[in-house]
């Protein structure tokens, strides 16, 4: 594969999600992604949730694939910079909540339109940049401690080696320990998550926010 840029993404994605937030509400941008998931940037993370798939089944979970979303495409995948961890999924982001499938800044629901925001003013490409979470599945499954801290590690360690990690809630900073362990070379950022109500009325949260993406 070349190497990754923003051209590259918009041919494999097209521009959309580039140009507006919530760009989910469109299919022909999922399908496109979902054809995309085969890229080399990605193709790692599709390795490591297949499997998280055979130990949640083992689990017993059922139909694990709709509570387990996977890496955006149109993201840096492996190669990004920089990671963007929250606590757990949305359900904009869980087919088993009618959702996408993807964790994705471009998730149609307010907070992921937030962080869509936030990332461009802190002046990141979509190349630079993975989202992720502490805990990759939906939460309510309520899967043993180990299961998530295991598997964080192995999606963490199938990086090349980004810079720096943000912890995006008090929940996620939970997983430092974890996050560490599977970037022992990266620098880790704790800040207060866009989606707490505080967020939403100040707009210095904001601001702390944007500092933390761009690595003040």
């Amino acid at each position: 594969m070349p190497e990754l840029d923003d051209g590259l993404l918009r041919g494999l994605i097209g521009d959309e999600p580039f140009e507006r937030a919530r760009s989910h509400d469109a299919p022909e941008v999922l399908q496109r992604k979902r054809d995309a998931l085969g890229a080399e940037h990605v193709k790692p993370f599709e390795s490591a949730r297949n499997d998280m798939l055979g130990a949640m089944s083992r689990a017993g979970v059922k139909e694990p694939e709709a509570h387990l979303p996977r890496v955006d495409p149109a993201s840096g995948g492996v190669h990004a910079r920089l990671v963007v961890l929250t606590e757990s999924p949305s359900a904009s982001a869980l087919e088993s909540a009618g959702g996408s499938g993807f964790a994705s800044t471009d998730n149609d629901d307010p907070i992921s339109e937030r962080m869509w925001r936030l990332c461009g003013d802190a002046g990141l490409e979509r190349y630079e940049v993975v989202h992720w979470n502490c805990i990759a599945w939906d939460k309510t499954l309520k899967l043993e401690r180990a299961l998530v801290r295991a598997f964080l590690r192995r999606w963490l360690q199938v990086m090349e080696g980004p810079s720096r990690v943000v912890l995006l809630s008090t929940a996620a900073k939970g997983f430092r320990a974890d996050v560490r362990a599977g970037l022992p070379e990266a620098e880790i950022t704790d800040v207060l998550s866009s989606s707490s109500r505080v967020a939403l009325s100040d707009p210095r949260v904001d601001a702390g926010i944007v500092a933390a993406l761009r690595g003040w």
